[in-house]
């Protein structure tokens, strides 16, 4: 796995992408949400694959996502998790690549446990109230996620 002891740039923007959603390191992996400056609920966002070979990331894969998709958790080598955050106007829920497969959670970060159940971290301060409300951590057992 790399060691990042510094910052590490991602290549030059692809499709205007300049800013960091979420990232995963998983082996010499680094995955990344990301979106252009701007209209972040009207510009697709993208879920990006980058090759990592000692400080050097090179775009292996990039494709479309929902606009205010958050965290990543991967399965079985390469099946992508993220979760939606409250702003995003598709239905919300824990979405594998782009199917949802459990619907009504939002948050801001998805990781898996070794049991293969999983934890959604909640940014209560997103929420729709004034000044939002509590964060969480929601529990989603195994069998909901396959």
């Amino acid at each position: 796995m790399p060691n990042f002891s510094e910052e590490v740039s991602l290549p030059p923007a692809v499709g205007g992408n300049e800013m960091v959603h979420a990232a995963l390191i998983s082996g010499d992996v680094l995955y990344s949400i990301e979106s252009p400056i701007g209209d972040f609920a009207n510009i697709p966002w993208s879920l990006n694959k980058y090759n990592v070979s000692g400080k050097t990331l090179s775009l292996v894969t990039q494709r479309p996502t929902f606009p205010w998709m958050y965290g990543i958790a991967v399965a079985d080598g390469d099946v992508c998790y993220t979760v939606t955050g409250q702003q995003a106007k598709v239905k919300h829920g824990v979405y594998r690549n782009d199917d949802i497969v459990v619907a009504g959670v939002c948050g801001n970060g998805v990781c898996f446990l070794e049991d293969g159940s999983a934890i959604v971290t909640h940014y209560g301060l997103s929420g729709k109230q004034p000044l939002g409300k509590p964060g969480a951590l929601i529990f989603i057992p195994a069998n909901l996620l396959s």
